[in-house]
């Protein structure tokens, strides 16, 4: 005679009751391995070992089950409701080369643990193509980079900038309509297991902003500054300072998106204030790459439009004279050349 579904179930009740009922004083019911659950947790930091918020983070259980979140204001995400074992974790908006493993470690007992299930999800693959983008004024590879989830050298790097790396030769000197192809996306996962904390490093974030200062052509060294930093979206962005290196450099750590920066160097009645556009400066090949350089370091320009006036020759034979060049008023080689010794880039 077979047995209801009804009946089934009152049957396996009694039993669980007996079994109960049998457990002497110490004795004690070894909890259900099922039920047991586990947790995992991801940090990610940038170049300056800082938490970065709002990076995607991704832990795969197989190809259809995944979990993704972002990290909060202290860098950090935490998986709960896991089954005991090895899992796939990525920054799965990043390309392979944009990130690292620094380090992992157990997680204290009180973490280590954690209750409920994972809701696992099927999500659809982020676009995987190759993109040809028109830089407009204001971008640079490190911006760029950054926008598109790329190491900044992997995209300066790339075989299909060749042409524009040699002709632009540095990544964060562009000109409005440069061509800059970035790369298809690369992924990339190492293996994660429960109760552990995985600590990632996303790579070439912040970048790193370098200003020298002189005076009468020397370093202004040991010179105590305070950089404020702008961004494109509003960013807050905390004030930084420091003093100048025995090469007159202040250097600052910035997002990415930093629009502007302005250095507050020096103290009292000596305090002077510069204000500089962060990615604004054309290439050394053309007038207004000299006229921006020539007027960041003092000289008078009236005019930044790319013609070549007579205060941009004026301010040329300056420049020639002051570093014992021969005096033409015309952008030779020689005066690019020195131009940018000066300058830096």
């Amino acid at each position: 005679m077979t047995s209801t579904p009804a009946e089934n179930l009152k049957a396996a009740d009694q039993a669980a009751q007996s079994h109960s009922s049998q457990l002497g004083v110490g004795d004690t019911a070894a909890p259900c391995p099922l039920k047991q659950r586990h947790a995992l947790e991801a940090r990610v930091i940038g170049e300056d070992d800082k938490p970065l918020a709002d990076i995607g983070v991704e832990l795969r259980k197989s190809a259809t089950e995944k979990l993704r979140a972002k990290t909060d204001a202290n860098g950090a995400v935490r998986y709960d409701g896991l089954q005991a074992g090895g899992y796939q974790l990525s920054l799965y908006e990043l390309d392979q080369e944009a990130w690292e493993l620094v380090n992992q470690e157990p997680l204290p007992d009180a973490l280590a643990k954690s209750s409920g299930d994972a809701s696992w999800q099927d999500f659809p693959p982020p676009s995987r193509e190759k993109i040809d983008h028109l830089v407009i004024e204001g971008e640079c590879v490190t911006k760029l980079a950054d926008r598109y989830g790329f190491f900044p050298d992997t995209v300066w790097d790339w075989p299909d900038n060749a042409q524009l790396k040699q002709s632009r030769k540095d990544m964060n000197v562009l000109a409005p309509e440069d061509t800059l192809v970035i790369p298809a996306r690369r992924d990339k996962e190492i293996p994660a297991q429960t109760g552990n904390r995985y600590h990632l490093k996303r790579k070439g974030i912040p970048a790193k902003l370098k200003i020298r200062f002189l005076i009468a052509g020397e370093p202004r060294d040991n010179v105590p500054y305070l950089v404020s930093v702008t961004t494109l979206d509003a960013q807050t962005v905390a004030d930084q300072q420091g003093m100048t290196d025995a090469e007159g450099f202040v250097s600052v750590f910035v997002p990415p998106n930093a629009s502007t920066a302005t250095v507050v160097l020096d103290k009292g009645e000596w305090q002077e204030t510069y204000e500089f556009n962060i990615g604004y400066i054309d290439p050394i090949d053309t007038v207004r790459g000299v006229q921006g350089r020539l007027r960041d370091l003092g000289y008078d320009i009236e005019n930044e439009g790319g013609v070549m006036d007579e205060s941009t020759r004026a301010a040329i034979q300056l420049f020639q004279l002051n570093h014992k060049l021969p005096v033409t008023g015309e952008i030779d080689m020689s005066t690019r050349e020195q131009l940018k010794k000066i300058y830096l880039t």
